[in-house]
């Protein structure tokens, strides 16, 4: 993990009591969610009501808000709104051209960013743990959507390492869900706070 961000957030919690991995997993997401998005990244955009989030790339630069870790996680939803009311600008992933004349402007709550290199992914898939719930790009799609971790241990040299998900709803006709392979720079783990990421499939 990033020693910058484990320095950030620390190895006890609010209790003096040491960290979880699993706990230590979603801190460490928790620290970079608000972070600088550069122009061309990749990010999950929410873009409907229903849970639907894309494949999009920013268009314009988005500069982090210089906030201490433990006073963002105590911040109430009036409070994140207010601090993070610029928006941020991208475009759907397949029309990218860094146009801001067709750039959408989307609340900086409704996007989640994605690794910017292999290794950023491989590291940050060692945070989605079996059991956990994320978002992750459907095969054959540029669309998001929830699933569970079943596997984060498919380790590739100089490749996205590969997440083993089961997508919500994904039934075969036997009623069974298949398990899909996604590679780990098109999965994010989900905030705490979404309805979404109550549901357990823990097996």
């Amino acid at each position: 993990p990033d020693p910058v961000l484990l320095k950030t957030i620390g190895s006890y919690d609010e209790h003096e009591k040491k960290l979880t991995k699993k706990e230590l997993a979603f801190r460490l997401f928790e620290a970079s969610r608000f972070r600088t998005l550069e122009i061309g990244d990749y990010v999950a955009a929410k873009v409907a009501s229903h849970d639907l989030w894309i494949l999009a790339r920013v268009v314009k630069k988005w500069e982090a808000v210089k906030i201490p870790y433990k006073q963002m996680r105590e911040m109430s939803e009036a409070k994140s709104d207010s601090l993070f009311k610029e928006k941020v600008y991208i475009q759907d992933n397949d029309d990218y051209n860094g146009d801001m004349s067709s750039a959408r402007a989307m609340s900086r709550q409704q996007i989640l960013p994605l690794p910017r290199t292999y290794a950023e992914a491989n590291d940050w898939a060692t945070r989605a743990r079996k059991g956990f719930r994320v978002y992750a790009m459907y095969p054959g799609t540029t669309a998001l959507y929830c699933a569970t971790v079943i596997d984060n241990s498919t380790y590739c040299r100089n490749q996205d390492d590969i997440i083993v998900v089961e997508f919500d709803g994904d039934e075969d006709d036997n009623g069974l869900i298949p398990q899909r392979h996604i590679p780990a720079r098109f999965v994010t783990l989900m905030p705490r706070e979404f309805p979404a990421s109550q549901t357990s499939k823990m097996k």
